[in-house]
């Protein structure tokens, strides 16, 4: 079994998505065989208009698996990966349980990948490069908030473009990369881009990478860009559960108050308001690892939090903190597992959510890696713009200790 060590020394190899891409594309090892010991296959959850075809991968060795919806925009729908704590099988996500109705409607955005927003963007409308834009407001509370919300991808059949198995430094693992053309027509209401994406899911044992690269298709104007996704991760009490942020301080910004800022929402937040950015953050240091969430097993302390590393991605900040941040969730329940949310600093925003439980029955804890500040279509912070022919390329995962 990988350690938690070895899986980052895995991760730490891959110093670019250009790179890893271009081994997934290459590599030639057999998958099935004793070196390789994974598999993918196809199920099917469901029957009528409901039913759902999705991908499994599979690692026959440690009975890990991932299920990928590829009919839901590449949505993770389980990850069973085997605990290095009690050496059983658990479920890291929260699942639908098979529900295909459940699944398809997917209220909650569980594992859905979120682009070419993610977040907010503020009543749906944006300003670039001199042109507004309407995008479809498909959150819309009366009096509260009405905004565009999670982008596009999330319901859309994507392709299958690659499988393959690789050993890169020792740590066996199996790729799948499935992909999705953006045209510019009137299925992407107020976002008339050509772009192309494509998603790549590596299971190893212990841990799911998931690496995204967007190429933009237009010919001579920019693209607006930036990503998340959204895991719900299973805990068995969320009010007792331990959030831990990436603590990495490099010598130099040893004496800054806080390594994670919070950031400011508008009136009401939580629970209420329109959660947009308002350009005020305070330093940020309650998610030690050591203080649980609080509240009670049905009524947990209500977040949905945005936070942003006050660290730059840097060379110096590579060299002392490594290329990935590294969020855990120590679940007190069950068999106590340390649950881990890694992602590359091209992703350095986390957005929490704690009210599963409270609003919907959830024992889960959503933690989503965001490449950019809610609303960075209006606020800019993050915002990547893609040239004709510029790719961006960025990884997160998760893994179990």
């Amino acid at each position: 079994m990988i350690t938690t060590a070895g899986l980052f020394t895995l991760l730490g190899t891959l110093s670019s998505v250009t790179a890893f891409v271009d081994l997934v594309e290459s590599s030639t090892p057999s998958c099935g065989s004793a070196e390789f010991p994974f598999e993918k296959a196809d199920g099917t959850m469901g029957t009528g208009a409901d039913a759902l075809s999705f991908h499994i991968l599979s690692n026959t060795a440690t009975g890990e698996k991932v299920e990928i919806i590829w009919q839901l925009g590449g949505k993770t729908e389980r990850a069973l990966l085997r605990s290095p704590t009690t050496g059983l099988l658990r479920d890291v996500l929260q699942t639908h349980e098979g529900n295909a109705t459940a699944v398809r409607a997917n209220s909650h955005w569980a594992g859905a990948q979120l682009l070419p927003f993610a977040n907010r963007i503020a009543n749906g409308t944006y300003d670039f490069f001199g042109h507004t834009y309407h995008l479809p407001n498909n959150e819309v509370t009366p009096g509260v908030r009405s905004d565009a919300l999670h982008g596009f991808l999330f319901n859309r059949s994507l392709e299958t473009r690659g499988i393959s198995c690789s050993n890169e430094s020792g740590v066996p693992a199996i790729h799948l990369t499935l992909g999705y053309r953006f045209e510019a027509d009137d299925t992407t209401p107020g976002w008339p881009f050509k772009l192309d994406v494509a998603i790549t899911y590596s299971l190893s044992a212990g841990a799911l990478t998931i690496t995204t690269r967007a190429t933009s298709l237009e010919a001579s104007h920019a693209v607006p860009w930036f990503n998340s996704w959204h895991p719900y991760f299973a805990v068995g009490d969320v009010s007792q559960a331990r959030v831990e942020f990436d603590k990495c301080t490099p010598d130099w910004h040893a004496s800054a108050p806080a390594q994670w800022s919070h950031i400011t929402m508008g009136p009401g937040a939580p629970k209420l308001g329109d959660l947009i950015p308002t350009g005020a953050a305070t330093p940020w240091t309650a998610f030690d690892g050591e203080t649980p969430l609080g509240g009670t097993e049905t009524v947990p302390t209500y977040m949905d939090d945005e936070f942003k590393s006050l660290l730059p991605n840097s060379a110096s900040v590579i060299a002392a903190c490594g290329l990935w941040y590294k969020q855990r969730i120590h679940d007190q329940g069950g068999d106590k597992a340390t649950l881990v949310l890694f992602a590359d600093r091209q992703h350095p925003v986390f957005q929490i959510y704690t009210g599963a439980r409270e609003t919907w029955g959830w024992k889960a804890i959503a933690l989503e890696p965001m490449s950019a500040l809610a609303d960075a279509y209006n606020n800019g912070d993050g915002l990547t713009v893609l040239w004709p022919g510029e790719v961006f390329e960025g990884a997160f995962g998760l893994g179990i200790e």
